[in-house]
């Protein structure tokens, strides 16, 4: 049975069994014709007609967009009388749909019942946006290729299995991606497919197991239980001929079924590049951990730097995801809701349809809740263990990058760590640089007693590639703070470094950490014996060193997923 009709010929038959007492006064309510045509006929429209439409679709018994039609017939069996039972009941939205906010169920259960009833709430994903609708139907003779599994064997043991299958595009010229539409084929094992844009042509060609999305891939279009096809009203997104498209699809077999035997897949509908032209941007924070046992939000800010129009928004998360949220900073101060939705559901990631405009310098704010129920740190990352938060948003023109990630930080002031030295002073913010290769030796030397402050910082990577694309360091750099006081052996850093490393294409990425350490220090070992923190105290570390004129430069390694990474601390005295 349809999601649609979930509970719904339950609660028709209740009906039935319990609304034909000759003796029970027929109910007078006549819902108000004003209220549905000002309130109530919109948010059916955007919130029901999806299943409920003027010729009802997906097994919906009956249409509700009409008012003189839900209003007629016998008081107590009219279509909206059967609208407040559903409401009231919690049968609808039907179980695994997203659901508007309370108060719309709430309005609409009110209006059909005149005031007698409200609507349960059922809990569940909670959107304050509608998911697009496309049309039942492609427009006739638009032409299409399939991205679909070879024939695909999925044993009895498979529980859970993402399989990826790679199709170049068999397009001669330039065309407009119009409409994504999934191929189910064996749908006892089908849990969701997710199509990608291979961009950078990283992932093998033959089917391959494919836990993770393969970095440099773009975020096409998704299909999950419920879903159905994702159209443009007009334009596209464009593709080129031989651009490779990655279909993901994830397997489970636990009815343990030995036939099965899938070639299930995405329609790919294109026409000539006329209309506006669409592109894909992810929107949300970079880089960042969640903590074990709790609760934590992280968030980002994009500025938009050209007039851009969206149509349409698909929040993304993993399996520790709760809520969502994306807002607007308007120019004139104000602030917009984009889209947000609580209790997130892995399983439920459909796009929604967000029409508005942005202007040039207005930003968006992003926000992701996670509950860590673990012991252990979650971080930021495309494995299935790891977490992200983005809208995949559907927007027009393309956006100059694939990401869209700014931290919002300014130039933060110099704060005392636990490793300061006494009394110190209060160095200023400075900037530095992010480099891409290996740092030379230090050269050692004779260093002067005393107190320093931080010139610069820089942060020497071994690689520029990340999984977000290449780093640009002409446009990269760091900021930091901090003071140096050397007494004979002893040594004593505490300071900050931020940076900000932007990639080709124009997308950047900040962060930033505290730096504060103490001990004794051997030159010619150039071994650190810590004594501060306190919670390293008895551990070494490594720190290279050079006396150049009156500046002393500190270096320390410190590893990181992209090669070699150094710190590199030039000081100058106080």
């Amino acid at each position: 049975m349809h999601r649609c009709v979930k509970l719904f010929t339950v609660a028709l038959l209740s009906l039935a069994l319990t609304g034909c007492d000759d003796d029970e006064p027929a109910p007078s309510c006549v819902p108000d014709e004003a209220e549905w045509n000002s309130t109530i006929a919109p948010l059916v429209e955007s919130y029901c007609a999806d299943c409920h439409a003027a010729e009802p679709r997906f097994g919906a018994p009956l249409s509700l967009v009409n008012y003189e039609a839900i209003t007629s017939g016998v008081s107590g069996s009219r279509h909206a009388d059967l609208m407040a039972l559903q409401l009231e009941s919690g049968a609808m939205p039907p179980a695994g749909s997203p659901r508007p906010e309370q108060d719309i169920l709430e309005a609409i259960a009110r209006w059909s019942s005149c005031g007698e009833i409200g609507a349960s709430d059922m809990g569940g994903t909670v959107v304050t946006a509608p998911p697009v609708r496309a049309p039942e139907e492609a427009p006739d003779g638009m032409e299409f290729f399939d991205v679909v599994a070879t024939d695909f064997v999925v044993g009895p043991e498979v529980r859970e299995l993402y399989q990826c299958f790679v199709l170049e595009a068999p397009t001669t010229e330039s065309r407009f991606i119009k409409r994504f539409e999934a191929i189910i084929d064996d749908d006892r094992v089908l849990h969701h497919l997710v199509l990608l844009r291979d961009t950078e042509r990283r992932a093998g060609t033959d089917p391959h197991v494919c836990w993770d999305m393969p970095q440099g891939s773009d975020y096409l279009a998704a299909w999950a239980p419920g879903g159905s096809a994702f159209e443009f009203p007009e334009g596209g997104m464009r593709v080129e001929p031989g651009e490779r498209f990655l279909l993901q699809i994830h397997y489970n077999n636990r009815a343990g079924h030995d036939d099965v035997v899938d070639a299930s897949g995405m329609r790919i509908f294109h026409g000539p590049p006329v209309g506006p032209e669409y592109g894909m941007v992810s929107i949300g924070p970079l880089g960042f951990e969640i903590p074990a046992r709790g609760t934590h939000d992280v968030s980002s800010f994009c500025t938009i730097r050209e007039e851009t129009t969206f149509f349409a928004s698909a929040p993304h998360m993993h399996e520790i995801g709760a809520a969502f949220s994306q807002e607007i900073l308007r120019a004139d101060g104000s602030r917009e809701e984009l889209i947000a939705l609580d209790g997130w559901d892995f399983d439920l990631q459909i796009p929604y349809h967000t029409p508005v405009v942005i202007q040039p310098g207005e930003r968006l704010r992003t926000t992701c809740t996670f509950t860590n129920t673990s012991d252990q740190t979650v971080i930021n990352g495309p494995g299935t263990n790891d977490e992200m938060c983005f809208n995949f948003a559907y927007v027009t023109p393309p956006p100059p990058s694939r990401y869209c990630d700014e931290s919002g930080r300014a130039p933060r002031e110099y704060e005392r760590g636990e490793c300061a030295p006494v009394p110190g002073t209060t160095p200023v913010p400075m900037r530095g640089n992010l480099v891409i290769g290996e740092t030379a030796a230090l050269g050692g030397g004779d260093v002067p007693d005393g107190l320093y402050t931080v010139e610069r910082i820089d942060l020497y990577l071994g690689s520029g590639e990340t999984p977000v694309g290449v780093i640009n360091p002409s446009n990269s750099s760091t900021t930091s703070a901090g003071q140096l006081l050397i007494e004979g052996d002893h040594l004593q850093f505490d300071g900050h470094l931020d940076f900000s490393a932007v990639h080709e294409g124009g997308f950047s990425y900040d962060d930033g950490f505290e730096i504060t350490f103490g001990g004794t220090y051997n030159r010619e070992t150039k071994v650190l014996d810590v004594d501060c923190p306190a919670e390293y105290a008895g551990e070494t570390t490594d720190i290279d060193y050079e006396v150049d004129g009156e500046r002393v430069v500190l270096g320390m390694n410190v590893g990181g997923p992209a090669g070699p990474t150094t710190v590199r601390m030039i000081f100058t005295p106080r």
